[in-house]
């Protein structure tokens, strides 16, 4: 965190240029207010420096502040304001018959650097005696004219804008009528200009703002580049920033609010602490350690603040409830839809106005402030991910990144994790062991909370928002019997988490003891499967059957645990689809989840040998042979299919029936017999039965008969198994060259026939050699 101290003074224009010669260094960007397209912020902004010089009250602009090096002062922030109030004292000036040398050599102590002709044309503008028969009417049509003006000139973009700012333009308004925009065209018809001149050169100028000396921070060009790395446009960041200031600013005068409030946003502008100096100084060393190979940092800025945004409006109170719900969140298309970004993705957010960002009963509330400026000031020098659990793998980054041609997005938990860390910081200084705690808690759960929707986002969210005010004692206040929580997300996993919790307060020698269970892969985070009867477990048994699940896992044979857990199994047939993909996520859900049948299998797991009496013969099958290893990565158990146990995964892949069932309306050991009984069938790669089971093929049994191919298709839908003669190498079924029908069944097109219960093996054959006549003749006869 930055521990710069500033002074700031207040000044007038004549006053800081007699002390100062301002040049306009060559990395600021091109003048801006006088673009074409900035009409009506020229009118607004030249509208208020007449109404000061008209009025008795004073009108107090932004900060500028710089470094001053070589006897020159070069304006970090303030460019636009400086040349604008340049470019009207020397009108004015010249209109009051002021443009002698002694004014034109103070005048001249402004220039721009940023392109030589740039430079030449203040100068010019600076010698009175280019201007002594100018009659008063069309500045910008004189000035053109002149024989020192060069052609060339009319495309440099900042000569162009100041000429623009001193004639304005014919643009006009909704009405049809003339936007003035232009200096000359607000002083039509003024002969006070003497008293203008009088009061802007005065010691009591209506138009001041305050500067802001850098020369003790040793920043010079390095900080220069991090201001004015933005390019020649003004980005979304920049207007963003311009309007959100002006926005603090508006609440600070507002008549609509009382003194105490209006001092609160007053305070936000201080001239040391304020958020536009944080913005623009401590807070930009911040992303500058992220900025891009071309030294931009405006598009992490901007998507900070957006994301920062979007949390307050996800976490909007009134009354203590939330506002609004998550489905009415998500219906909103004014601002969360817009701060979410379109599919999620809100690293190309454009802005537009600061409307969408005023999602607090159409206003932007005081908290949101309050909370951005305690985190930025309370950033870390330390990287924050160092500090997560050694098993999260994220790509999260709290400060968002720079990723080739884009910014790097937040997915639905990492969203969370921001979230986190906002409050982190809102509610405390930054200190590693108890945000290592927080994190701790935040990313178990996060990662057991199931956040696959927005609303589930929003409601984690929340969550977290809501145990953050204990986020720097999460412990203590996780153990306290008096804890208690409005969210009904993640129940599972907070109760798990206070029961850890309890064990940590009393004994500190769990915590460690628990981080090294929860960065197991096939837990991450959720280990409630070792803290059955979680209140007597001691630590001598939690580490007993920590230890024997690293056995069961270590094991040399990668379908150990499948296989140990299906031997405990005690079920006739599985009730659900037991699977066995071979996937930690998915062997996380069976171990940690009750609801999956085998999570109670744990329990005897614990209590008796790693190898029990199993029984049933299917389960034998399973766990003492190397079925599973046959199998298909996404291989399963189910039971719903007859009263089949059909070992079996998506398209493609080997399945396997147990023999001493039925399918369909087929007996089969009775299938299994018709191809194994005849010398004439060839089974490919004889893999029907699979050896030491009773378990066999009975899905795409490919054989050949005769020197013909054929396939045994089957179907769990079909109540019947078809025989298909295939073309060479069972590429694709045979079809028909003349069709019987009109190609209503697979027997109209294809060559085929269906296996009836308790077929002999002579019909079989009988009906394969039926199919193989059938194709010669329709060959002879073609």
């Amino acid at each position: 965190m930055s521990t710069n101290t500033y002074t700031a003074k207040e000044t007038s224009f004549w006053h800081f240029i007699q002390d100062n010669n301002i040049e306009i260094p060559i990395i600021q960007r091109d003048y801006a207010q006088g673009r074409e397209g900035k009409e009506v912020l020229r009118k607004n902004f030249l509208g208020d420096l007449k109404n000061a010089l008209d009025s008795e009250n004073t009108l107090k602009l932004d900060f500028v502040y710089g470094s001053v090096e070589h006897q020159k002062m070069n304006p970090l922030d303030g460019q636009q304001r400086l040349t604008t109030l340049w470019l009207l004292h020397w009108y004015i000036s010249l209109r009051a018959g002021m443009l002698d040398e002694k004014v034109a050599e103070t005048l001249n102590h402004f220039s721009y650097e940023t392109r030589i002709s740039s430079r030449e044309f203040c100068d010019n503008l600076c010698n009175s005696k280019h201007f002594t028969e100018f009659s008063g009417l069309d500045i910008v049509g004189f000035i053109t004219k002149q024989t020192w003006f060069y052609s060339a000139w009319k495309q440099d973009p900042t000569i162009q804008s100041m000429l623009r700012m001193l004639g304005g333009t014919k643009v006009t308004d909704k009405k049809g009528e003339d936007i003035i925009d232009g200096i000359e065209e607000l002083f039509e018809g003024t002969n006070d200009f003497g008293e203008y001149w009088r009061r802007l050169t005065s010691d009591s100028s209506p138009i001041v703002f305050y500067h802001l000396p850098l020369k003790d921070f040793g920043l010079s060009d390095d900080l220069y580049i991090k201001m004015n790395a933005r390019g020649k446009q003004l980005t979304s960041f920049e207007n963003f920033k311009a309007d959100l200031v002006g926005y603090i600013t508006e609440q600070s005068d507002s008549e609509l609010l009382d003194d105490n409030t209006k001092k609160n946003w007053r305070n936000l502008l201080d001239e040391r602490e304020g958020i536009p100096i944080k913005m623009d100084t401590s807070w930009t060393d911040i992303f500058w350690e992220y900025k891009s190979t071309k030294s931009n940092i405006d598009e992490i800025y901007f998507a900070f603040l957006n994301r920062f945004f979007l949390n307050e409006l996800i976490c909007m109170k009134e009354d203590g409830n939330y506002m609004l719900t998550a489905e009415a969140l998500e219906k909103d298309k004014r601002s969360f839809s817009f701060l979410y970004g379109e599919e999620g993705n809100d690293s190309k957010i454009l802005y537009q106005d600061l409307e969408k960002y005023r999602f607090h009963n159409g206003e932007i509330p005081f908290h949101l402030f309050h909370s951005l400026k305690k985190v930025l000031d309370r950033f870390p020098n330390e990287n924050i991910n160092d500090f997560f659990p050694k098993w999260v793998q994220s790509d999260f980054q709290f400060i968002p990144r720079y990723s080739d041609k884009s910014i790097t997005s937040l997915g639905q938990k990492e969203r969370v994790v921001f979230c986190a860390i906002v409050r982190y910081l809102e509610n405390g200084l930054f200190e590693i062991k108890s945000f290592q705690q927080w994190m701790r808690i935040v990313w178990n759960v996060i990662e057991n909370a199931g956040i696959g929707t927005i609303s589930a986002m929003i409601s984690v969210i929340r969550l977290i928002d809501e145990i953050s005010c204990y986020s720097h004692s999460i412990y203590m206040y996780l153990a306290d019997k008096n804890f208690k929580i409005n969210s009904d997300a993640a129940k599972d996993q907070i109760k798990e988490e206070i029961a850890k919790a309890i064990k940590i307060n009393n004994d500190l020698s769990w915590e460690s003891k628990i981080i090294e269970a929860e960065e197991c892969k096939y837990l991450l985070g959720k280990i409630w499967v070792l803290f059955q009867n979680r209140e007597e477990t001691s630590l001598d048994i939690f580490e007993k059957r920590y230890s024997l699940l690293q056995t069961i896992l270590n094991n040399q044979d990668k379908y150990y645990l499948p296989k140990i857990l299906i031997s405990y199994y005690d079920k006739e047939k599985p009730k659900c689809p037991i699977n066995f993909k071979k996937d930690v996520k998915i062997w996380k859900d069976l171990l940690t989840n009750k609801d999956k049948g085998l999570f109670d299998c744990f329990q005897r797991i614990w209590e008796n040998e790693i190898n029990p009496d199993i029984k049933y013969q299917w389960i034998k099958d399973i766990a003492t042979t190397q079925l599973l290893n046959n199998s298909r990565n996404d291989a399963k158990i189910v039971s719903s299919y007859g009263r089949s146990i059909v070992l079996w995964g998506t398209s493609g892949c080997k399945r396997y029936v147990f023999s001493n069932e039925v399918w369909g309306n087929v007996i089969i050991g009775n299938y299994r017999n018709l191809l194994l009984d005849s010398e004439e069938i060839k089974l490919q790669n004889n893999e029907l039965k699979v050896p030491n089971t009773n378990f066999v093929t009975c899905f795409d049994v490919n054989f050949k008969y005769k020197d013909y191919f054929f396939q045994w298709y089957g179907s769990p839908n079909n109540a019947e198994l078809d025989i298909y003669l295939m073309v060479d190498n069972w590429t694709d079924y045979k079809k028909r060259i003349n069709p019987t029908k009109e190609n209503n069944t697979d027997e109209d097109e294809f060559f085929c026939f269906k296996v009836t219960p308790n077929m002999s093996l002579e019909n079989f054959l009988i009906s394969l050699d039926g199919l193989i006549a059938q194709e010669r003749a329709e060959i002879t006869i073609a």
